[in-house]
Parts: C-alpha cells; sequence; structure tokens
C-alpha cells in the first residue's frame, strides 16, 4: 500500500469518529437513525454508536445499535476497498440476523455522493462473489451533513458550533479533494 492511501484510510477513520461523535447531540442522533431505519427510534438512551467495531476479518467504521436494529457504516472518501471488504461486514450483519432474526440489521456504505456508483457497483459485485444475502444500503457523506446543518437547527450552541464545523469539514474536504478514481483504483477494487 502507497502513503497517499494509507493517510487517506487514516483520513477516513477520522471522520468516521468525527461522525460517531456527532451523535451525542440528541437532534443529531435521533435525525441520523431515521434516515438509517426509515421509522422513528424511540429512546434515544437505548441506542449505541461504536467507531472502529472490531468484526471477523476487519474492523467495522461506525456500528450502531438500538431496540431490534444494528446497522454497520463503512466509509469510504476515495480508497478502493481493502481485501475482504465489505464481505467482512455482511457476515457480521448475516450473524447478527442468525442470531436474532427479529433484529433489522443493515449494511451501509458511507461515501462522497460523486462516487456512489463505483462504490455500489463494487461492492455488488463483491457480495455476489462472496454468496451473501446481505442487503447494501447507501448514505453519502454530504447526506450527513445535511443531517448535521438541520440538527444544528434545533441544537443547543455549543451543539449547534460542533455540528455546523462538521458540515463544513465535509463540504470542504469531499466537495474539493475527492479525486477521480483511476484505472488502477477500479482494477485493485475487484480484488484478486
Amino acid at each position: 500500500m502507497d502513503l497517499m492511501a494509507l493517510l487517506r484510510e487514516k483520513v477516513e477513520d477520522r471522520f468516521s469518529v468525527l461522525l460517531a461523535s456527532l451523535t451525542e447531540s440528541r437532534t443529531f442522533l435521533r435525525e441520523l437513525l431515521h434516515r438509517l431505519f426509515q421509522r422513528e427510534p424511540g429512546e434515544l438512551g437505548n441506542w449505541t454508536v461504536r467507531p472502529q467495531l472490531p468484526v471477523e476479518d476487519g474492523i467495522a467504521d461506525i456500528a450502531i445499535e438500538g431496540p431490534q436494529a444494528f446497522a454497520i457504516l463503512e466509509a469510504k472518501l476515495d480508497a478502493p476497498f481493502t481485501e475482504g471488504q465489505p464481505t467482512n461486514y455482511a457476515r457480521e450483519i448475516r450473524k447478527r440476523m442468525e442470531q436474532h432474526p427479529q433484529i433489522n440489521a443493515l449494511l451501509f456504505l458511507l461515501v462522497p455522493s460523486s462516487l456512489i456508483p463505483f462504490y455500489e457497483n463494487s461492492a455488488r459485485d463483491r457480495l455476489r462473489e462472496s454468496k451473501l444475502d446481505v442487503a447494501l444500503n447507501m448514505i453519502s457523506w454530504e447526506e450527513t451533513a445535511e443531517i448535521a446543518r438541520e440538527s444544528a437547527k434545533r441544537a443547543s450552541p455549543e451543539e449547534a458550533a460542533f455540528l455546523s464545523a462538521y458540515v463544513s469539514l465535509i463540504e470542504s474536504y469531499v466537495g474539493e479533494l475527492v479525486r477521480p478514481l483511476t484505472d488502477a483504483d477500479v482494477l485493485m477494487s475487484r480484488g484478486p
């Protein structure tokens, strides 16, 4: 792996931790959960958000767990999938569904909106090859920024400042620094 790829992964990790920390704002957490699970989340004290959750053969960027619900968010900015991604997260989702059939377990890719087609197609190919029957969902970094922007309008002044700073960060980083994927990136994303 080259130095630039290593630096990108670290930025993705940092952004994931930052996004997870935003859930300390109840307003943001409620809106994010509503977007992910398409329902009212109920009592927010029953939800946990964990960055960097160890799973078999990897580390999930963000895991969200609550009453009858579980989600893994795999964050990407412009780095290709590493070996085993996202099938290792799909296995974790499948395991949770088998252990708790009543649970709504979801796998999300969190990517820049301009790269959704690339990541979605690449992930679907990998999931199809793995024969894992897990639905793939997409959410963009820009959507999380919009949730933060709307939440800031109803948040405390301290929370609003933090949420607004996140919006600015995402708009500047995702809007300006995401480069088009090269042919080499596409080949790498397909795996061996």
